[in-house]
């Protein structure tokens, strides 16, 4: 079992830093020392040394296998903050809670009209990160709150059956 973890070990990480051809010939080896099926071996390489939840008899059981020395997390900074966030959520429940994809065109001419009608009171640059915001990002910075709107409609009385 310590021969087969040590080589799947070994073959998680040649499979991470591999291309196509090269991750279904790992795949085959893996197959044939394990004699796992193809499936849960390929599941096996990605999620070597990672953290995984699996529902197992209805409980929820969190595995870890042996941990990878060279995977870290990639840090970028935060470049929406706590204001811009706040500001557009304002933004978005005053426009009727659009997606962003309908939202994101409007904002650089939206954003100085709700200042004009001291709607929104902003600083310069959570003004020009806000005007400057993809379509991805204001879905992505709502998608909790979204999620949170469509609890709140979908609560109440159920009809009678």
């Amino acid at each position: 079992m310590q021969e087969k973890q040590a080589v799947t070990k070994e073959l998680a990480r040649r499979y991470a830093r591999a291309n196509r051809q090269m991750k279904n010939a790992i795949i085959d080896q893996v197959i044939g020392i394990a004699g796992n099926n193809r499936s849960y071996a390929t599941w096996l390489l990605r999620t070597y040394g990672r953290r995984v939840t699996l529902p197992a008899g209805g409980k929820v059981v969190i595995v870890q296998a042996a941990t990878r020395d060279e995977t870290r997390r990639r840090s970028r900074p935060r470049v929406y903050d706590e204001r811009v966030f706040s500001a557009l959520k304002r933004v978005w429940r005053i426009m009727d809670c659009i997606c962003g994809k309908r939202l994101a065109p409007f904002l650089p001419e939206l954003v100085p009209i709700l200042e004009r009608h001291e709607v929104l009171v902003l600083d310069a640059d959570t003004r020009s990160r806000l005007s400057t915001i993809s379509a991805a990002s204001i879905d992505r910075l709502l998608a909790e709150e979204k999620a949170r709107q469509r609890n709140l409609e979908r609560a109440g009385d159920k009809p009678n059956s």
